[in-house]
């Protein structure tokens, strides 16, 4: 990836990968599940890289995958002993449940 000055990396920690791929061999129809983890890491950064938005900053929040969200963070954002050093993390949540649309509560 070429970087144009002042634009900050963009890095992913392999637990989110992990967590992610795990995420989408318990859905029905997956190309994952069949793959070796190593291509399986590398289709789903692939599929992330895709999803990117052109926006890139941080609180930039985007969909990658079934149930997979993407939101980028300063890389060390939480730790308090880790300093910005210009990279931005994704970090990702993932939904592995339907939602209940007849039982909603009003907030």
């Amino acid at each position: 990836m070429m970087l144009r000055q002042n634009e900050k990396e963009l890095v992913i920690s392999d637990s989110d990968i992990e967590v992610a791929i795990a995420h989408l061999n318990s859905l029905p129809q997956t190309v994952t599940c069949d793959m070796p983890k190593k291509w399986a890491k590398q289709q789903f950064i692939e599929w992330l890289k895709e999803s990117l938005p052109n926006n890139i900053e941080y609180g930039v929040n985007f969909d990658v995958a079934t149930g997979i969200f993407g939101h980028i963070v300063p890389l060390g954002h939480g730790y308090s002993m880790h300093s910005d050093d210009n990279r931005y993390l994704i970090i990702l949540s993932v939904r592995s449940v339907d939602t209940d649309l007849s039982n909603l509560n009003k907030l």
